[in-house]
């Protein structure tokens, strides 16, 4: 169940060369970082544009559910 989808396409450099830098992991053909290294920009992005996740409120007795509130915005949405 996932609860929350956070758009996260203004770090995509940033993912792709913390993928980049596990050397070890491109050196296999069939590891995920090498496959994705192989794609167009445009799936690329497509696929490292978006993280999803479950977040729960801890509280006792609550039940889970989405906390988008709680996350922080990106840089490029904050008010100047």
């Amino acid at each position: 169940m996932t609860t929350t989808a956070v758009d996260v396409r203004p770090w995509i450099g940033r993912k792709q060369a913390a993928i980049l830098a596990h050397r070890s992991e491109m050196a296999r053909p069939r590891s995920l970082p090498a496959l994705l290294t192989g794609l167009p920009d445009s799936e690329r992005a497509h696929i490292l544009g978006t993280e999803w996740f479950i977040c729960y409120d801890l509280a006792p007795g609550r039940v889970p559910g989405p906390r988008a509130q709680d996350l922080p915005r990106p840089a490029t949405e904050r008010p100047s």
